[in-house]
């Protein structure tokens, strides 16, 4: 009950902004993404980026075709210095 309240109140707060920014599609809640993204946290924002840890059995790799580079311990090469 609670997160629903949380949530309709980020919402309207998303909206506000759009309507006073003079946002194009302040009704719909594509149009209001981006007003949705702005408003997170920095802890929020940095835990949508943290994925979990591979499993072993998934051998700590990417997925096939994907374009995010495996960054588990024991492929480090991917990240600058």
């Amino acid at each position: 009950m609670q997160q629903q309240r949380d949530t309709e109140v980020r919402i309207q707060r998303a909206r506000d902004k759009c309507i006073a920014n003079r946002g194009g599609d302040c009704d719909t809640m594509d149009g209001l993404q981006e007003w949705l993204l702005l408003d997170r946290t920095r802890a929020d924002a940095v835990l949508d980026r943290v994925s979990p840890v591979p499993s072993a059995s998934a051998g700590g790799s990417a997925l096939p075709g994907s374009t995010v580079p495996d960054l588990s311990p024991r492929n480090t090469s991917a990240v600058p210095r």
